[in-house]
């Protein structure tokens, strides 16, 4: 609701934090739209750079992480080279 009230008074820009679970992201929008809410959503995309500042980031974050991605990282977490192709493709 503090969103719709910051849409009403001319925001019509939402760039959001960053996230990794698309679906989440697909329904908060969906909400967003069923209240009222219009304006253009840009959603805050990060690419994985590396293992170690990844989990840093989305600790500090409180950022929710699918099982299938941590999954992935912990087959390649010891190769940064492999961790950022990883990290890149999976944020395309």
């Amino acid at each position: 609701m503090h969103l719709k009230e910051k849409v009403d008074a001319g925001a019509d820009i939402i760039i959001t934090q960053l996230f990794y679970n698309n679906q989440m992201y697909f329904d908060w929008v969906r909400d967003c739209k069923a209240i009222g809410i219009k304006a253009h959503f840009v959603p805050g995309l990060m690419p994985i750079m590396g293992y170690d500042k990844f989990h840093r980031t989305i600790r500090y974050c409180k950022t929710n992480v699918p099982q299938v991605l941590n999954d992935a990282l912990e087959l390649v977490k010891a190769d940064d080279e492999k961790v950022r192709e990883f990290g890149v493709e999976f944020c395309v």
